[in-house]
């Protein structure tokens, strides 16, 4: 009976010490190691066998979480390095010569929400967009910024401004009023602004044209 009891207070502390909360410089710990203060590491070694998978930061009540890499940043060895090149996205073909508050899927959760470039197929060839949809940024505010390039595959694509046939916070805003056309395999860089001036909804403006 009595090995019987001193078994049982040994399977205590265990269970005691394997949920136990380490506070450095405070009584009250959260976490399994809670450090009130500073943390120095006296000796950093690189590794160049190791192959890292994440970075870590903290958040704003300075708990350590694993943060992930956009598609534009790489680990190599134990270097994070920036990828050079665009990342490239597609979209199904546009059955119709126009397309009105066209659906890229460039809003998070969306296949092309990542994507620097997206390249828009079109079955009757040249194309017209009137406007892109914001809908799924949650608002035209959430959208502000949202930047990125609009390929031509399948034929001219025909940006036209101000066209009430999209949604007037969908739409584009070009100088004077005038289209703008790109021709097949050029591209042109546009972006949502959604502080264009008081009483004005976001528009999408043009950028650059390479």
């Amino acid at each position: 009976m009595k090995i019987n009891k001193i078994i049982l207070v040994i399977l205590l502390c265990i269970s005691v010490t394997s949920y136990a909360q380490v506070g450095i410089n405070t009584t009250d710990p959260t976490s399994t190691l809670d450090v009130n203060g500073t943390i120095r590491v006296r000796s950093m070694t690189v590794d160049e066998q190791a192959n890292p998978r994440y970075v870590v930061g903290s958040d704003v009540n300075g708990n350590l979480i694993n943060l992930e890499l956009g598609d534009n940043l790489y680990i190599d060895g134990n270097v994070i390095r920036q990828r050079t090149y665009q990342i490239i996205g597609d979209i199904e073909p546009v059955d119709d010569s126009e397309a009105d508050d066209l659906n890229l899927v460039i809003w998070p959760g969306g296949t092309n929400s990542d994507r620097s470039v997206i390249k828009i197929p079109s079955n009757s060839g040249n194309l017209t967009i009137t406007g892109i949809d914001v809908s799924g940024a949650g608002s035209p505010l959430l959208a502000d910024g949202k930047t990125f390039y609009i390929m031509a595959v399948s034929g001219n694509i025909r940006f036209r401004s101000e066209d009430s046939n999209s949604s007037q916070e969908n739409q584009f805003l070009l100088s004077g009023g005038t289209t703008l056309i790109i021709g097949q395999y050029e591209m042109v860089q546009v972006m949502y602004d959604a502080s264009l001036g008081a009483g004005t909804p976001g528009r999408w403006v043009i950028m650059s044209r390479n």
